[in-house]
């Protein structure tokens, strides 16, 4: 793009969240880049890394909405991915160099269901060397690339529901793991809104596009290795990489992962989500429609309405006093608008209330919220 295309593109004030679909061979700061070119807007950052190798959910906060993405950051997340067995690299994934190649032994649905139970519920990692955690001021994976090993402190972690599944058989015998429907599936803290059913499960989910299945069929199938596919809800700071690891491990013969794929994080699902493509083939205001209020980042939040007054004094930091019980998140909005959405009733921002008080947390300035509700109104004028 030369300097007199990039000086035509006039920024502007933007706020919402864009639920973007990261596609494969994209930094998660690139992708979020050029949704911020296409929106021509002049603040927006993301929540929750994505690898260059991994795809999926990754919402993008703009304006005020970057306030609030401390929830997301927060938020449990599920994953769907490949392990390739037999295989070990230095990187966990398919990106790094190969360590070890071990034959995969016969592996029955009774081996699976015993590894999902040992890796469901509260488990502990080991960080990888390949990660962004620091030590004395540098990154992990600093030191890897010198070829430094440095020690590591288990963390624990939470694994609420694995699904471990084969797309085609795993051994000999009349009790080899022969095909997808033959799933494991244990859930550690009841359904969860963003997988299905247990027990069912594709080779390749709706989520999974072609264009991902063609290229994971040409590198993982191709070399006709045996391989995995898991599907895992999992609490922050959980490393997908490390898991396929540990179960591989588990299993006998090792192995990385061959795809990742990111479904869903907190109440966001990849069905919700729009591609970059989609995104470059519409019209300004139809990719303006695409976001979500900055609300959205509250949705699990207690909701509160307050009236003018009590509004005006809440947004320059006062408590406020009501007959309300005790909440560790709140959603706080301003009395109804004609036409601002959310029933009329304009965002405030975030608090918690203890002992009858209401307390700010992260607020809303008077010219975002003029903002976001000229936005809106811009988009419900014919």
């Amino acid at each position: 793009m030369s300097a007199a295309t990039r000086a035509r593109v006039q920024r502007r004030p933007v706020h919402g969240v864009l639920l973007l679909d990261k596609p494969l061979g994209l930094s998660s700061n690139q992708a979020l880049q050029k949704a911020k070119w296409l929106l021509r807007a002049e603040k927006a950052g993301h929540t929750g890394t994505l690898d260059p190798l991994a795809s999926g959910v990754l919402p993008l906060c703009f304006g005020a909405a970057a306030k609030f993405s401390q929830t997301q950051l927060e938020a449990d997340k599920t994953y769907e991915a490949t392990i390739a067995l037999g295989v070990t690299t230095t990187t966990g994934d398919a990106e790094g160099e190969v360590v070890e190649q071990r034959p995969v032994p016969p592996i029955t649905a009774v081996q699976l269901q015993a590894v999902r139970q040992r890796f469901t519920g509260r488990i502990t990692q080991l960080p990888p060397m390949y990660s962004a955690l620091k030590k004395d001021g540098k990154a992990l994976y600093e030191y890897a690339r010198d070829g430094v090993k440095v020690e590591r402190a288990p963390r624990e972690v939470m694994v609420f529901r694995l699904d471990v599944f084969s797309p085609r058989p795993l051994g000999g015998g009349a009790e080899g793991v022969r095909h997808a429907s033959d799933v494991c599936g244990i859930n550690a803290a009841g359904p969860h809104p963003n997988l299905p059913p247990e027990g069912e499960g594709t080779i390749f989910p709706p989520s999974f596009g072609e264009r991902e299945q063609s290229r994971f069929t040409a590198t993982a199938q191709g070399e006709n290795k045996p391989s995995l596919h898991i599907t895992a809800t999992v609490s922050k700071g959980t490393y997908i990489r490390t898991l396929g690891e540990d179960i591989s491990a588990a299993l006998g013969c090792g192995g990385h992962l061959s795809r990742l794929r990111r479904i869903a994080t907190g109440p966001f699902g990849i069905g919700q989500c729009v591609t970059l493509d989609a995104l470059e083939a519409m019209t300004e205001n139809q990719r303006l429609a695409c976001l979500l209020p900055v609300e959205s980042l509250a949705a699990g939040h207690v909701r509160v309405v307050l009236d003018e007054q009590d509004a005006g004094r809440f947004l320059s930091g006062l408590r406020r006093r009501g007959a309300w019980p005790d909440a560790p998140a709140v959603a706080v909005f301003g009395p109804p608008l004609s036409g601002a959405g959310q029933g009329g009733a304009v965002f405030l921002g975030t608090a918690h209330i203890q002992a009858g008080e209401l307390i700010p947390a992260r607020l809303l300035n008077p010219l975002e919220i003029q903002q976001i509700l000229q936005q809106h109104f811009s988009l419900s004028t014919p």
